[in-house]
């Protein structure tokens, strides 16, 4: 993102101007694509295959191990979306600050669970709920349902 800024000033009746263009380099959300399943939600394998373009086809999802990456590539981290949300050290999940506004929520992206590539265990999977960073763990069997934004 590059904007030009252009400053004129006049002294002694003579006017100066100098024009500038400024980067700003691409931002936190660069690294996304636009949040999917947001208005319908999706399963975790649904969301495996909106990022990644095909189904999942890895190890049995109940022999996961907790904190593997599963995701294919393209699915994000816990990590990743915690440094778009809301997340604040010194307020508590259940107090989120709200003065501490993500990039996500800066970009209007509902601040709502979204699924991770990165297994929580056994047939688990950790969702970030973005208004306040939180990871928790859900179940990719059952009928558990949320967004996933992928990875560019």
């Amino acid at each position: 993102r590059i904007i030009t800024v252009k400053a004129e000033v006049t002294v002694s009746g003579k006017t100066y101007s100098v024009t500038q263009a400024v980067s700003f380099g691409n931002g936190p959300l660069s690294a996304f694509k636009a949040p999917v399943g947001t208005s319908s939600y999706l399963t975790w394998s649904e969301a495996y295959q909106a990022c990644n373009g095909s189904p999942y086809t890895g190890v049995d999802p109940t022999y996961w191990t907790a904190n593997n990456y599963v995701g294919g590539g393209k699915m994000p981290t816990r990590q990743e979306y915690q440094a778009v949300s809301r997340k604040d050290t010194y307020w508590s999940f259940e107090n989120p600050n709200p003065n501490a506004q993500g990039a996500a929520f800066a970009a209007g992206w509902p601040e709502e669970a979204y699924w991770t590539g990165e297994a929580s265990g056994g047939g688990g999977a950790y969702c970030v709920i973005l208004r306040d960073g939180r990871a928790i763990d859900q179940s990719i069997s059952s009928n558990n349902k949320y967004a996933v934004a992928c990875r560019r």
